[in-house]
């Protein structure tokens, strides 16, 4: 079954309806067509909706049948009018009244290779993205969209991209792919791996797509090889937290995966020192605490530890500086009780101390 896309320039939270269905057709027309043209407009209200006329009917509790019928109707009555395909097959839905149109498309290739107004309709919808620590906001033109296009590997990246997101791409999603390919220079490969690799993690969003893109070029990410050991590490990396912490029977939430990107991301640590890190935590808190272990690593961080030896080398400087106190009598006087001597503590040095015990022991 062929699939449908709404496109319109800009998204909208209400449905217009036209005066003319109200006045003249809604009252004595059968409420099942009714519904179907109550569809299609609020649909064509949205920003690049695709479906298709099972999901029209699947939507309505109606056979594909029907929603053909009422498509059929409602062009008798001049409300919109219906394309076809040489073959006889239905192409497009055209609603004058709303000044909209609704494209069927053969497949997932046709439609990367006839979307350019699809794209380029909704190119202000693309935001800013941080790229080499500069602010850029480029908006691929309908020239440049054609440009990419011309080539296979583009086409055939646009078709893959649709069958793994399972929906038509917007406009939003093609600059997304477009800036993944110019300025980050992702080989098609690459972003394809991109895609996969988000969808497995349960994310189809775009947003968290060209995030993760982002951040693996920050890495130094530039083929899939590359994001592959980068992958195999991060996955050792959760393994050993998560045996350290006692995490094994459930996975990590959002917030303790960004800890341990953090850790050896930005940080550069090795799983062995994120290891002992929360070994010292447990010791510690006796408790599993992502906060804690990161306060321990951001002080070894400061420190420039590289690997467990100098760790070990801190650990002893540490030990070094505790010098041992001298034994002190305390005499009691005449008539008095124990009186110790008088000691000014520094409560902030104390606590700090503490900390520095902790992280280094």
């Amino acid at each position: 079954m062929r699939r449908i896309n709404l496109a319109k320039g800009a998204k909208s939270t209400t449905t217009t309806i036209p005066n003319q269905f109200i006045d003249d057709y809604m009252a004595n027309t059968n409420g099942e067509f009714v519904k179907v043209y109550l569809y299609l407009l609020r649909h064509i209200c949205d920003c690049d909706v695709q479906f298709s006329v099972a999901t029209i009917a699947d939507s309505l509790n109606h056979t594909e049948r029907d929603i053909m019928r009422a498509l059929k109707y409602w062009e008798t009555k001049g409300l919109l009018s219906l394309e076809y395909t040489e073959g006889g097959e239905l192409s497009g839905i055209c609603l004058p009244e709303c000044n909209e149109s609704c494209i069927l498309y053969e497949d997932a290739s046709q439609l990367a290779k006839e979307a350019d107004a699809v794209i380029c309709e909704q190119a202000h919808t693309k935001p800013k993205v941080k790229i080499a620590s500069e602010e850029q906001d480029h908006i691929y033109s309908k020239d440049e969209i054609n440009s990419f296009k011309q080539d296979d590997s583009i086409r055939e990246l646009l078709y893959i991209a649709e069958t793994y997101l399972g929906r038509t791409l917007s406009a939003a999603d093609c600059q997304t792919i477009f800036m993944l390919y110019d300025r980050l220079k992702f080989g098609t490969d690459l972003i394809e791996y991109l895609i996969e690799y988000c969808v497995c993690n349960g994310s189809k969003g775009i947003r968290y797509i060209e995030k993760t893109g982002l951040g693996w070029h920050a890495e130094g990410i530039r083929t899939v090889e590359d994001a592959k050991r980068v992958q195999a590490l991060s996955s050792a990396n959760h393994r050993a937290v998560k045996k350290a912490f006692g995490l094994t029977s459930r996975k990590l939430v959002k917030s303790e995966v960004d800890f341990i990107s953090k850790w050896s991301s930005a940080y550069g640590f090795t799983t062995e020192i994120i290891e002992e890190a929360c070994n010292r935590t447990i010791l510690t808190t006796h408790q599993p605490s992502f906060v804690y272990a990161d306060k321990i690593l951001s002080v070894w961080h400061d420190q420039h530890v590289k690997d467990l030896s100098d760790i070990e080398k801190l650990d002893a400087l540490h030990k070094n500086k505790q010098k041992p106190q001298a034994d002190k009598t305390i005499c009691a006087k005449p008539g008095g009780f124990n009186n110790f001597p008088a000691r000014d503590y520094d409560y902030s040095k104390l606590v700090g101390d503490l900390v520095e015990t902790t992280v280094i022991q």
